[in-house]
């Protein structure tokens, strides 16, 4: 019978399949989006200093079109008011 438990009790019986426990990293909303931009960009290496490099152009460009999509809506909605009174 082979198992490779008793393979091991036999070496060392005091310590069965004894794994390393993992580094303990406190879930954040940073460490996930850090761990999503690794996953998404394997081939870039970059720190987690760059993050709020990243972050910081993010942002920027969500406003900048969040301001395009604001106009645009406006703008339409004059439009089809106008196109309404007509």
């Amino acid at each position: 019978m082979e198992d490779k438990n008793l393979y091991h009790l036999i070496v060392n019986p005091y310590i069965v399949n004894r794994k390393q426990p993992k580094k303990y990293e406190e879930k954040t909303l940073d460490n996930s989006l850090i761990s999503l931009l690794k996953k998404m960009y394997p081939k870039y290496k970059f720190e987690t200093d760059d993050y709020k490099i990243i972050l910081k152009k993010i942002d920027n460009i969500i406003y900048d079109l969040y301001i395009k999509n604001l106009t645009n809506n406006i703008i339409n909605n004059i439009i089809q008011n106008t196109l309404d009174e007509l």
